[in-house]
């Protein structure tokens, strides 16, 4: 009964003009997208899209298309050695690290400091 009665309204409401509109809105969007300018930013070859804090971490001399594990994690394997007695070594380890060392030089700062 209730969807009975929206319909009935909602259809009085819509006229014949959003009818109209309803038919040629999709189809001028769909033919403004598929006319758009392709920018040339998008052209640009991979290497030069690359951001500052990921350049050293990225082997470009690896084709993404190509195998992209070696273009996206090459640069980072080669200058990355895993330490000893270890059987492995993410990035997340070396943040573990570097803030262990942060923690200890702290702790003896302040030990060794005077009241």
């Amino acid at each position: 009964m209730y969807r009975d009665v929206y319909l009935r309204h909602r259809s009085h409401r819509i006229g014949k003009p959003a009818e109209a509109a309803a038919r040629w809105i999709p189809a001028a969007l769909a033919a403004l997208v598929s006319a758009w300018p392709v920018a040339r930013a998008s052209a640009q070859a991979a290497s030069d899209r690359i951001p500052a804090a990921f350049a050293g971490e990225v082997d470009s001399s690896v084709q993404p298309g190509d195998d992209f594990f070696a273009y996206a994690n090459g640069g980072w394997l080669r200058h990355t050695e895993i330490p000893a007695g270890l059987d492995r070594w993410t990035a997340r380890s070396e943040i573990d690290a570097l803030t262990d060392r942060q923690m200890r030089q702290l702790l003896d700062d302040a030990g060794t400091a005077p009241p």
